[in-house]
């Protein structure tokens, strides 16, 4: 009959458990097929803390977590994945679903929360109250919007979600309400008043300087499409035989300045406008008033765009995002 392992206080060891010359104790495991290993300086958490060392779970306490989880089905430590390695996971996935300009803003949102210290960390690492204080360390230390800190939250809370769905985790960490937590402070946005929208036109309509944008701007008003569908427009979408508008489109623009086409934001997005008679008038005169470079530039095969730059290239939403604010600055000083 073999003689069974013990330690150096004589304790019989367990399968998989071994005591180092260094003193320290290791398990060892297997999961997946490959065999893993965990150390600690205690067997048993009454046992003392050798000098000069560093605390931590017993080895036992250890075992006990990694067979938990073993007969559960979820990975020991999350996998050992950090928050940054889960974020960016989720992220790749979920943009293979999103058009080109939704791809950018999740590029963005998951930059700012790789450059966080708890990206570092390992996903078992972070608990509920964890969590909590990492939202409200967003809105104290970090001086995020309550819109930023909410989109942070809803791309967390899924990408643990999937580590759940992947048995890395039990439980969810954020899953909980954000408003709970912080009360919403996004900028609220007021609407315009029928008197105020219409001194705001009429000072575009006399302005020296920016009066060439009064048949654009009271169009953008008046049928409340997406500044990105206005930039997409083209010659052959008004129809002034019918009077109707045609929205077929977006016009964007990518990293390195390259415009493409993307189809309108959602399914009902292909539409059409019915004009009033004021709107009829301002798509007379921006046709008519039309100065299109020669030869005309073609986005994806589409040409007839309405309005250019000096560049000669069809105008973005950035390009009357200037202008907006142009005029807006003009129309406060002269008030």
């Amino acid at each position: 009959m073999s003689e069974k392992r013990r330690d150096k206080k004589r304790r019989i060891l367990r399968n998989g458990e071994t005591q180092l010359p260094d003193g320290r104790y290791r398990y060892s495991y297997y999961q997946d097929g490959n065999q893993k290993s965990v150390y600690s300086w205690k067997l048993e958490e009454t046992d003392p803390l050798p000098a000069g060392k560093r605390n931590g779970p017993a080895l036992r306490s250890k075992e006990k977590e990694i067979n938990s989880a073993i007969e559960s089905g979820i990975a020991y430590h999350g996998g050992n994945l950090t928050v940054g390695e889960l974020l960016t996971k989720y992220v790749e996935q979920k943009k293979k679903k999103l058009k080109l300009s939704t791809q950018a803003q999740y590029d963005r949102r998951l930059k700012r929360l790789l450059e966080n210290p708890i990206s570092k960390k390992r996903i078992d690492q972070i608990k509920t109250s964890d969590a909590k204080l990492w939202i409200l360390s967003l809105q104290e230390k970090e001086h995020f919007g309550y819109n930023e800190i909410k989109n942070s939250f809803f791309i967390m809370r899924q990408s643990y979600q999937m580590a759940v769905e992947d048995d890395l985790l039990i439980k969810n960490p954020f899953d909980f309400r954000i408003s709970l937590l912080i009360n919403g402070t996004s900028t609220p946005k007021d609407a315009l008043s029928s008197e105020q929208e219409e001194k705001f036109l009429q000072f575009i309509k006399n302005d020296n300087c920016y009066s060439k944008y009064y048949d654009a701007i009271f169009f953008l008003f008046n049928t409340g499409i997406r500044i990105s569908e206005f930039c997409g427009l083209t010659i052959s979408d008004i129809d002034l035989n019918n009077r109707c508008i045609f929205i077929r489109r977006q016009l964007k623009i990518k990293h390195g300045g390259i415009f493409y086409l993307d189809s309108p934001k959602s399914g009902a997005g292909n539409r059409v406008i019915p004009m009033t008679d004021e709107v009829y008038e301002c798509c007379q005169n921006i046709l008519k008033n039309r100065k299109a470079p020669s030869p005309e530039p073609e986005v994806d095969g589409v040409l007839g765009f309405l309005y250019f730059t000096r560049m000669g290239v069809p105008t973005d939403l950035f390009d009357w995002d200037v202008h907006f604010k142009n005029i807006c600055g003009r129309y406060y000083k002269k008030k």
